[in-house]
């Protein structure tokens, strides 16, 4: 429940703040497990149309206390950044979420992203 909620909500923000079409890339993990062992990665597609024009984003949403990552991407990005890709950045940031190297999970997701965009498509 609490995964869902989160990417709900970091699918909402990423709409109202960058989308000008369907939401169509994201990855998300949630560990919520307290032995430490991970108990779900969700891959999700979503479609909201909250504003009209070219501005799009990436939003890296992260809940410590929910222990949940969610990534999102928009439409003009996803021939560079399928939901493939941003599987891989969150699995790269677990080590660091279970450490609870926050904010060395979000550099390296920021420098993995801006390598995968600089690489460009696969």
């Amino acid at each position: 429940m609490t995964d869902d909620a989160a990417q709900f909500f970091a699918s909402y923000l990423h709409n109202k703040w960058f989308s000008s079409g369907d939401d169509n890339n994201s990855a998300s993990y949630n560990d919520n497990n307290s032995n430490g062992e991970e108990s779900g990665d969700n891959i999700n597609c979503g479609d909201n149309n909250d504003f009209q024009g070219s501005v799009e984003g990436i939003l890296i949403f992260l809940s410590i206390e929910d222990r949940v990552c969610f990534i999102s991407s928009g439409d003009s990005i996803s021939l560079i950044l399928p939901w493939w890709r941003l599987e891989r950045v969150v699995d790269d940031m677990k080590e660091d979420l279970r450490k609870r190297n926050y904010g060395d999970a979000i550099i390296g997701a920021i420098e993995n992203i801006a390598d995968m965009i600089n690489d460009g498509p696969p």
